[in-house]
């Protein structure tokens, strides 16, 4: 299973665990959406960023990404940065197309936004 695969495994089984808390605005994570974002279409050869806030007053909790041709298939992508902005208002990805096809490429980011609670401990 390549990291790509994995990263929307790890954020379905989040994501199923957060449905009852969705339901409940008092909960601590609440509200949750999912934000998409993409970049242009590219023939460029080098890396493309695209960063993907979340709307006001909901923080970034995970996301996947795909580096896709002009038709929307998914092509070979390699990702050098891939994280949350400091205060988890959105995230970043940095990635280029890794295949052997030339051709146009965009990436597609989409992020995980909720409501977060904070706790008192």
């Amino acid at each position: 299973m390549n990291i790509h695969c994995l990263t929307w495994l790890v954020a379905l089984v989040f994501l199923t665990a957060c449905a009852v808390a969705q339901a409940e605005e008092s909960a601590p994570l609440a509200a949750y959406e999912i934000v998409t974002g993409e970049t242009d279409l590219s023939d460029a050869p080098f890396e493309q960023q695209l960063i993907v806030k979340c709307p006001e007053g909901k923080r970034a909790l995970g996301a996947g990404w795909a580096v896709l041709d002009k038709t929307g298939a998914i092509k070979q992508g390699r990702v050098s940065y891939f994280m949350p902005s400091y205060d988890g208002s959105g995230w970043m990805i940095n990635a280029s197309d890794d295949s052997d096809w030339l051709g146009a490429w965009k990436i597609r980011l989409r992020v995980m936004c909720a409501k977060v609670q904070m706790f008192d401990f």
